[in-house]
């Protein structure tokens, strides 16, 4: 099966300015105890993440509050192409279905995460109400965040529209066109946000 990997190492992406560093630990070592064991910290919003409303929004959905299949199904990876420029015609124009999940590929899968903090590639409020409009059920982006750091209104028109974000994809491998998505957040159903393995299926 043709399996392309779309998540970061968490070891390998930095955390937004702030917040927990991940790091592990050794709490028992073969040479010790004949076994290894470790201890994992983090941001809940460490590595490749869904955001889910209640993350930005007072009383706003949790993860429990969303079935599975919200994170499993048909996906539209389109490629924005290298620009900066805003995305909002591109997304208009684009044949998008409801129900949809869309990954939007950009310049950030390929380079370094160390260049993150100003200088990534970010969604308009603008490009974000298409998608509501376009009744999306999840948007997927390959930068630490939807918006600029200094502004959230990318993820407050997503959120308030019920409609989770996936962060920190890397979309390198991924070719424009459809595919299945699998995206598998950690079982905590009271997150606001939280770590996510998820991988393309080619149709």
């Amino acid at each position: 099966m043709n399996i392309i990997d779309i998540s970061r190492p968490l070891s390998k992406v930095p955390p937004w300015p702030g917040d927990t560093i991940y790091h592990r630990a050794l709490t028992n070592t073969y040479s010790a105890e004949g076994y290894e064991t470790a201890s994992l910290s983090m941001s809940s919003h460490a590595g490749t993440h869904l955001d889910l409303p209640s993350h930005l929004i007072a009383n706003g959905k949790r993860l429990g509050q969303y079935t599975l299949s919200t994170f499993v199904g048909p996906a539209l990876v389109i490629d924005c192409g290298e620009g900066a420029e805003d995305k909002t015609a591109l997304l208009r124009e684009a044949d998008i279905r409801p129900g949809e999940r869309v990954l939007l590929k950009t310049n950030n899968s390929t380079r370094s995460p160390e260049f993150i903090f100003p200088e990534y590639t970010y969604l308009s409020g603008e490009a974000a109400q298409v998608l509501v409009n376009k009744q999306v059920t999840l948007v997927g982006v390959d930068g630490p965040s939807l918006d600029h750091p200094d502004e959230t209104i990318a993820h407050r028109t997503l959120l308030e529209a019920g409609i989770p974000a996936i962060e920190w994809l890397d979309l390198s491998r991924a070719e424009a066109g459809r595919y299945t998505l699998v995206c598998l957040p950690l079982h905590i159903p009271e997150a606001e946000g939280v770590p996510c393995r998820a991988i393309l299926l080619p149709l």
